[in-house]
């Protein structure tokens, strides 16, 4: 089996419209727009709360206790599969049928409830979309960048 590349989920929506007051999480918790959630080899669930097989929280009321689940499977590609959500995972303008993986591409438009995620692969270690840990600035100049405008 191939590695994995180095790979992130790049949060693309303010949360705190989707948070009621005190609902999951204190608006000083809220990931921030740009913030990047590192992918690791196997499965990677994303829910609205932390738990033992949650690895990636996003505290919104539009997103599922364990809404998706993002893989690196034997067949060495990620792949993105949801997990019968409340809300529907959508890839690229396209509802995913629940419990079926799809194969992820560097770029794709991901929508959990509305809550949209950009997932990217290293390629660059000057790119801002590849750094674990981007400036402000890095994100704020890629974000206003094609992918914003969706014309990709």
């Amino acid at each position: 089996m191939n590695s994995a590349p180095i790979a992130y989920l790049v949060l693309r929506t303010d949360l705190g419209p989707y948070n009621p007051a005190g609902y999951v999480a204190s608006a000083a918790s809220f990931p921030k727009v740009g913030h990047c959630f590192q992918l690791f080899p196997g499965k990677n669930v994303i829910g609205r709360q932390a738990a033992p097989d949650v690895s990636i929280v996003v505290p919104a009321i539009v997103i599922s206790r364990r809404h998706a689940q993002i893989d690196w499977p034997a067949t060495a590609c990620w792949e993105i599969e949801d997990l019968q959500s409340r809300n529907g995972t959508i890839l690229n303008g396209q509802r995913l049928n629940p419990r079926t993986n799809t194969l992820l591409n560097e770029g794709d438009q991901i929508e959990l409830g509305r809550v949209q995620l950009l997932p990217t692969c290293q390629t660059d270690p000057k790119d801002p979309r590849t750094q674990m840990n981007p400036t402000a600035e890095q994100l704020e100049t890629w974000l206003r960048g094609p992918y914003m405008n969706g014309d990709h």
